[in-house]
């Protein structure tokens, strides 16, 4: 009996000691919070950061966001002659995060607000990339960025957006 009583006590102590340590249980990032930090990503990061963060996702505190993508649903975009895959990356994280959030929290977020905001960041990737090529090149980079352009904010994520242009999200 003696011994029984000192293992129930030991496992008491050893529970107590794991429980004190292992601190607070870290709960999902609230609506607002995961809203706040896309719109940044989208927004407000300059593409080396957002590359950044994508890369260190694991220790960054952003894992719970989805950074999977498919080169814009079509491969000749991200890795055409301009080589637009940075800007892909950014539109899908956009598009899929916006999907997510709205799927996890039962809010309409994939509004067309939204979708003009990662849009028109689309573009503007696009057309820091045009800036990045030779002069003598630029002119058919931002003719074919204005074409990529067009056809996601006219058949990209279900409704046309083509009169929007927005560079902030609404929650």
């Amino acid at each position: 009996m003696r011994k029984i009583l000192s293992v129930l006590l030991s496992l008491a102590v050893v529970l107590t000691v794991m429980a004190w340590t292992a601190g607070p249980a870290s709960a999902a990032p609230s609506y607002g919070s995961q809203m706040g930090e896309l719109n940044r990503e989208i927004n407000a990061t300059w593409m080396g950061q957002f590359l950044y963060n994508r890369s260190h996702r694991s220790t960054n505190g952003l894992s719970y966001m989805d950074w999977s993508t498919d080169g814009c649903s079509a491969p000749l975009v991200g890795q055409g002659p301009y080589n637009f895959s940075d800007a892909c990356l950014r539109h899908d994280f956009g598009y899929r995060n916006l999907k997510r959030i709205e799927s996890t929290f039962r809010r309409d977020v994939w509004m067309r607000r939204n979708k003009a905001s990662v849009d028109t960041q689309f573009k503007i990737d696009m057309d820091d990339r045009c800036r990045q090529v030779s002069w003598w090149t630029r002119p058919g980079c931002s003719g074919l960025a204005e074409t990529y352009e067009f056809f996601v904010r006219a058949f990209g994520g279900g409704w046309p957006t083509t009169d929007y242009y927005v560079r902030s999200m609404t929650w």
